[in-house]
């Protein structure tokens, strides 16, 4: 098998019925092939529990963990593939038909002051506003002081000497790029208990 050129690590706690269609829409993307493994944090439903661990490249807790410890231990298994490019998605994101191939050309054009990536364009909060709305290897990019930790995208080689390991109860963002490659379906559904989207406003571009 080639080394995989990309990664994604998938983390779900408790939220199937997202995870199929995650996963569904990931596998949708033409003409690039990827690697993804698969991680559930400790999910209480053991239905969901059995079902990740049949499938490749998955681990299961048993008990349920911090956020940053399963945030960790998804991105270790994905760098630990060989992978060039890592993408961490939370188990709610719909992702574009073409997002493989868009995001390969985004890290291959991306200047070296990109060091971590969403795949999402998140709704406008008063913390992170678009500081610049430009072009990198012909996608539309938005740069802003943060990004969802619920779905990164960043070079291999940066894990961990810029971001990793994370803290246990991490907030999950850092200076970044955003992508509109997803769309966040289960925003209001955060099996962490985030409620950050009752302070959103609509992006305004």
């Amino acid at each position: 098998m080639e080394q995989p050129a990309i990664c994604v690590a998938v983390l779900t706690f408790n939220r199937m019925h997202l995870l199929r269609e995650t996963l569904a829409s990931m596998d949708a993307a033409p003409g690039y092939p990827f690697r993804r493994v698969l991680l559930d944090g400790g999910s209480s439903d053991a239905g969901q529990r059995a079902w990740v661990a049949h499938q490749p490249d998955s681990y299961v807790f048993e008990n349920k963990v911090t956020v940053g410890h399963s945030m960790n231990t998804a991105i270790d298994m994905a760098v630990g593939t060989g992978a060039d490019v890592i993408v961490f998605s939370a188990d709610d994101y719909r992702y574009r038909p073409d997002w493989a191939a868009r995001l390969l050309r985004f890290w291959q054009a991306a200047p070296s002051w990109v060091g971590l990536a969403s795949l999402n364009w998140e709704p406008s909060y008063s913390w992170n506003t678009v500081l610049e709305d430009t072009r990198i290897g012909g996608e539309r990019t938005l740069v802003r002081a943060t990004v969802p930790g619920s779905s990164w995208s960043f070079r291999a080689s940066a894990w961990r000497s810029l971001f990793g390991p994370l803290e246990d109860r991490t907030g999950g963002e850092d200076l970044t790029a955003a992508l509109d490659l997803t769309e966040h379906i289960g925003e209001r559904e955060s099996a962490w208990g985030n409620r950050s989207w009752e302070r959103a406003e609509p992006l305004k571009l």
